[in-house]
């Protein structure tokens, strides 16, 4: 009799968070043992079957934790075990998260603001309370200025550009100040006040650090002391409040001696871990002298670590996108984007993500373009997406009326076009040249605008010529022709060869007038103009040749008494000329 195979592995899979993935791997103690399993509908998950080891992602729709049993069944040598090892997990439920996005759909370069929230209670806090790096116009610190004595103004809190040389009021050479950064920066300058005492203030917006378990300072600085620790009572301080009315020294941060130099700022951090839990809190750079030198700050920061263990962030597919803020601003995409909020429970480890997708909608990059026409013609641009050039379906064109002269035709088209075309007429006889700038839009999206360059040929025409009338058998020079357009050519056809045949290129080189006949032969002569491709108006002259009279006499003795009559045949010849032998 063999054994009944007994379930080995322990029989709890323990807790396990909604969403996540997770298996087991079943144990026996025969070799050779087979598993099999099911598993009951629970907490919105449908029944399941199956072998083997246990490999499963399961939700839990209702906020309390759910349990539930797999049921193995153990098959080892034909035997298997009487009754089912359950194997138990609980399913934990993961916070509820809500995202957003300030618009779904924007053209490319714009930037969305994304928002987020949990089921969780509280809101994960910045890792950065303040961050101000004093590089543009304005910034979040307030300035006094309460000096007296002197120029007061001159003392005063001021920006100053990275290399700012200060004109020393006497000979000494002039400092040229660089922060650590090489950037703008804020300068109180006690010597350019003249004499006096000197008393500004450089101060921080409130910030609040309930919630933190630890704070962090930190500043980089030049700190010239005209007394260098020696008299007066000159004073760079940086110091605190928590109330906005009393202010205190940090410690170590009341310096009276020199603290870097004017192209080597000193930078400095300051453990602010006393003065967490403060809704009030700021901060401020309080110089005091009397006919000092100066004190320079830049690049002023305050980081901590929350108590408040909500920890959330921001994924990106396509991945690059990374942040703990819970309403990152100015998030500009260059595709088609999904941003996925991720909330973790302090609690219980579990996460809970939310994802929204912004539609990156491609601007137009178009080249700009140059097209030949004939005049009188019809120039078509229709760029196609390809190459370097992108050209999103149904992009759409508008325009500005052409630059250039020697044309007429051109005008602005305000309402947009699947193409770029119009009809321009050359009312010259050398090439014109139109320049259109052109403004592409798709999907709502204008890109940057591009030109189209039309460069119009003149139409030539043929300087009048002829008509002409020949003998038959004259020797004729040709006839040779000539164009408003430099350069032009010409092809011409004869409706009767009359010595020079019917068609041909060119001038018409030397013939021999040719009319076989009796009466008078007339080519109608049609001769057209080419040049640079285009096609003048035909012009059309006549060569008429006569025949060769043949002439017939008839004599008539008695018509006249005493003369003979003569008659010539054909008719109509006009002259004559005649001699007797």
């Amino acid at each position: 009799m063999s054994p009944e195979p007994e379930l080995t592995s322990i029989n709890s899979i323990g807790y396990r968070c909604e969403g996540v993935s997770f298996s087991y791997t079943p144990a026996s103690s025969l070799p050779n043992t087979t598993f099999s399993w099911t598993r009951e509908a629970f907490a919105g998950n449908s029944a399941a079957t199956g072998t083997g080891v246990i490999s499963e992602t399961l939700i839990n729709n209702d906020i309390n934790p759910a349990g539930v049993n797999y049921f193995y069944t153990l098959t080892s040598n034909g035997c298997s075990n009487s009754e089912p090892y359950p194997v138990s997990v609980v399913i934990v439920p993961a916070p509820t998260v809500t995202v957003n996005a300030s618009s779904l759909s924007i053209c490319e370069g714009q930037s969305v603001t994304l928002t987020s929230s949990s089921s969780l209670a509280g809101t994960p806090l910045p890792s950065t309370l303040l961050n101000e790096n004093f590089n543009d116009p304005t910034n979040v610190f307030s300035r006094t200025n309460s000096s007296t004595g002197g120029n007061p103004a001159d003392a005063a809190w001021t920006l100053r550009p990275d290399g700012y040389t200060y004109n020393m009021p006497w000979p000494n050479p002039d400092p040229t100040f660089h922060s650590n950064d090489n950037s703008q920066f804020y300068l109180s300058n006690s010597d350019d006040q003249g004499g006096g005492t000197t008393d500004t203030y450089l101060i921080s917006p409130v910030m609040s650090t309930v919630g933190y378990s630890s704070l962090t300072l930190s500043y980089w600085h030049i700190y010239e002391d005209n007394s260098n620790g020696g008299w007066g009572n000159d004073r760079a301080r940086v110091q605190y409040t928590i109330n906005g009315t009393n202010w205190f020294d940090l410690p170590l941060n009341n310096f009276n001696n020199d603290q870097g130099s004017e192209d080597n700022f000193d930078h400095e951090t300051v453990n602010l871990d006393a003065y967490v839990n403060n809704p009030l809190f700021q901060i401020r750079f309080y110089y005091h002298a009397t006919d000092d030198w100066w004190w320079a700050v830049d690049n002023v920061t305050i980081t901590g670590v929350a108590t408040n263990t909500v920890a959330m962030n921001w994924s990106s597919s396509p991945a690059g996108f990374n942040s703990t803020q819970p309403n990152p601003p100015a998030v500009t995409p260059t595709q088609t984007t999904t941003y996925t909020a991720t909330y973790v429970d302090p609690d219980t480890n579990c996460p809970g993500t939310a994802s929204v997708t912004v539609v990156v909608k491609p601007l137009p990059v178009i080249s700009n373009k140059t097209v030949t026409i004939c005049s009188g013609t019809a120039f078509n641009v229709t760029p196609t997406n390809g190459g370097s050039e992108i050209v999103p379906a149904g992009t759409t064109y508008t325009w500005t009326a052409p630059t250039g002269t020697g044309f007429t035709g051109g005008s602005a088209q305000p309402t947009p076009q699947t193409s770029i075309s119009q009809t321009l007429t050359n009312t010259g006889t050398t090439v014109a040249t139109a320049t259109y700038t052109v403004t592409p839009s798709a999907n709502g999206c204008t890109g940057t605008p591009f030109t189209v360059t039309v460069r119009v040929n003149p139409n030539p025409t043929v300087n009048a010529i002829g008509p002409f009338t020949y003998c038959n058998g004259t020797n004729v020079a040709g006839h040779n022709f000539g164009s408003n357009v430099t350069g032009a050519t010409f092809a011409w056809t004869s409706s009767v060869d009359v010595g020079f045949g019917t068609a041909g290129t060119g001038n018409i080189p030397t013939y021999t007038a040719t009319n076989i006949g009796s009466t008078p032969v007339t080519s109608v002569v049609t001769v057209t103009p080419i040049a640079n491709g285009c096609a003048g108006t035909p012009r059309n002259f006549n060569i008429t040749v006569n025949p060769t009279p043949v002439l017939n006499l008839t004599a008539e003795y008695c018509a006249v008494p005493g003369q003979i009559r003569l008659t010539a045949n054909p008719s109509g010849l006009t002259n004559y000329t005649w001699f007797r032998d």
